[in-house]
């Protein structure tokens, strides 16, 4: 009897489902042991990166403001400024009331 996964050779149609459902579970098993490292890194990561603009400026944590480069690529939309500036304001209302 031959493997159904050997390199070179045609793979029976029939065991296709079988061999992907076994590829998700071994997938899955190795993203849940990765899982373990990956959330604390990231969560490190994001300490280390925002932690001084927290310790500086506290009252911009929940504030929500577009970068220069978001500004920029809003701009692709050929508004005029004071058509951008309005949309930038209104975001952060129709966050709240939403």
């Amino acid at each position: 009897m031959q493997r159904a996964h050997t390199l070179g050779q045609r793979t029976c149609p029939a065991a296709l489902p079988n061999r992907l459902k076994t590829t998700f579970y071994v997938l899955g098993f190795i993203n849940l042991a990765l899982l373990v490292f990956t959330v604390p890194l990231s969560f490190i990561h994001a300490l280390f990166r925002y932690g001084l603009e927290f310790r500086e400026m506290p009252q911009t944590v929940g504030s929500r403001q577009f970068t220069n480069l978001a500004k920029a690529q809003l701009r692709e939309f050929n508004e005029y400024p004071h058509n951008l500036e309005r949309r930038c304001v209104a975001v952060p209302r129709r966050i709240r009331d939403w």
